[in-house]
């Protein structure tokens, strides 16, 4: 009896591991990426050049809002956080952003 329910279970967590182990992933969101988490901005925009290097200001964006130098307001005054924001957010598991605040 022990038998037959062993083999159920291996076969069972083989399924498991081939369905979740799948070879698609999701590209990360990049500035004029591909894929469903793609940085987006409104045609014909550039990124300001106050917003140059675009890597900096990915890496150190909370820094800058910490430290003053601009408000969650006046970045939401460009960004939209459904298409830019919580794009990244959501991919690395970090709080939402939720707009105007």
């Amino acid at each position: 009896m022990r038998k037959p329910i062993l083999v159920l279970l291996f076969i069972s967590l083989l399924a498991v591991f081939a369905v979740g182990c799948s070879n698609e992933r999701v590209a990360k969101p990049e500035l004029k990426g591909t894929g469903p988490l793609a940085l987006k901005l409104p045609p014909g925009i550039l990124s300001p050049e106050y917003h140059q290097p675009v890597d900096y200001w990915k890496d150190h964006h909370m820094d800058i809002l910490k430290r003053g130098d601009y408000n969650k307001h006046e970045c939401m005054l460009c960004h939209d956080a459904n298409t830019s924001c919580n794009n990244c957010h959501d991919y690395v598991g970090v709080k939402r952003v939720s707009g105007y605040e």
